[in-house]
């Protein structure tokens, strides 16, 4: 089983992932010329991001890759520790592949980094809206029509 990695100014290398998650991850950076310290990941050619980095307990990377795979090796940017980018190491990347590009943008947890509001947090969130913006004018509303109501008036749209 092997796998290809494309990186730099359009290299591809092959890597052997029947061993070690470590000593591949370790393999990977030595072999393309990025620093031991920093932070990579692989992307497959259908965006899908392989969480490479994520899975150094298993016995052997062979798991988590398809035999004869092309990946694109990613740099990760953490900044303030919350937001996370992806950064394609090949050069050209957008130009070479467009159709990647978006995909890898809703990657980045800059995006994701804000909690998505649920349901009931944006119906909680409403109700705070109505109640600040005129409980006044609303309980005015409601004692007019009740006002009429009582009085005995009627009112009609004709068409």
């Amino acid at each position: 089983m092997f796998i290809t990695i494309k990186f730099g100014d359009d290299e591809k290398l092959l890597f052997n992932p029947d061993c070690s998650p470590k000593i591949l991850l370790d393999n990977i950076k030595r072999r393309c010329r990025v620093p031991l310290q920093a932070d990579i990941e692989l992307l497959d050619e259908d965006g899908e991001l392989k969480n490479f980095s994520q899975c150094m307990h298993e016995r052997d990377a062979c798991g988590v890759f398809t035999n004869r795979g092309v990946y694109y090796l990613l740099k990760i940017e953490r900044k303030d520790g919350k937001a996370t980018t992806y950064k394609c190491l090949l050069n050209n990347f957008a130009e070479l592949h467009p159709h990647l590009v978006a995909k890898l943008e809703d990657l980045s947890s800059s995006k994701q980094s804000e909690p998505r509001p649920t349901s009931r947090d944006k119906w909680s969130k409403m109700a705070r809206k109505v109640s600040r913006a005129g409980t006044t004018s609303s309980t005015n509303k409601t004692k007019k029509t009740t006002r009429e109501r009582d009085s005995g008036k009627t009112t009609s749209r004709v068409k």
